[in-house]
């Protein structure tokens, strides 16, 4: 079942200065996320994965009362899918024939793309209707996989910061940014218009 039509038309914009604020007070709180609740795994998860969509929300230009019912789904729903995307990650390197690190790296590398994929999709949904659907959902992707790539390939990480996680979240955010940027000067439209 979908989200109200009323809703998403009200649900158009982010104020994308006061989201990037917001990201980088939570980036500097993933280390102490992690030490507290690092050791349940899955808890671990879906607090990195609703803790970016709570700074989405919060950045939601015009909020209404009666949105943010929809916005705490919101939150809850990308906490889950943080979940879903290891698991989907981790089935994936285990029905395909590698092992030790190459199975690691498909599992995380997997498990990004499906998250950056099925969250783009959730973000477009519920904040960012005016967005190409396929834009969002090959943009996202894209960025967030070259930089797990990166982060696993050079080993990547700081004792200040969570970095795999802060950067997936630069790299999501970033994207998403640029496609709503790019969308709000006409280039989609004017794209469109162009073709035969």
């Amino acid at each position: 079942m979908g989200l109200p039509t009323a809703s998403l038309a009200l649900m158009h914009s982010i104020n994308w200065l006061r989201h990037f604020l917001l990201l980088l007070i939570a980036i500097v709180f993933l280390r102490p996320v992690e030490k507290y609740f690092g050791n349940t795994f899955p808890l671990f998860l879906f607090l990195t994965g609703a803790i970016h969509a709570f700074t989405l929300a919060m950045a939601k230009t015009g909020r209404t009362n009666s949105d943010f019912p929809i916005l705490i789904l919101f939150v809850l729903g990308a906490g889950l899918l943080n979940n879903l995307s290891v698991i989907v990650g981790m089935g994936l390197s285990i029905l395909l024939p590698y092992s030790g690190a190459n199975s690691l790296y498909l599992a995380m590398l997997s498990a990004s793309a499906f998250g950056a994929l099925t969250y783009g999709w959730l973000v477009r949904k519920v904040l960012l209707p005016q967005i190409p659907l396929g834009l969002m959902l090959v943009a996202a992707p894209i960025l967030c996989v070259l930089v797990t790539f990166v982060v696993l390939h050079f080993h990547l990480n700081s004792p200040l910061v969570h970095l795999p996680t802060a950067l997936w979240w630069i790299a999501f955010s970033f994207s998403t940014f640029a496609l709503w940027y790019l969308n709000r000067r006409g280039r989609f439209q004017r794209s469109a218009k162009s073709k035969p």
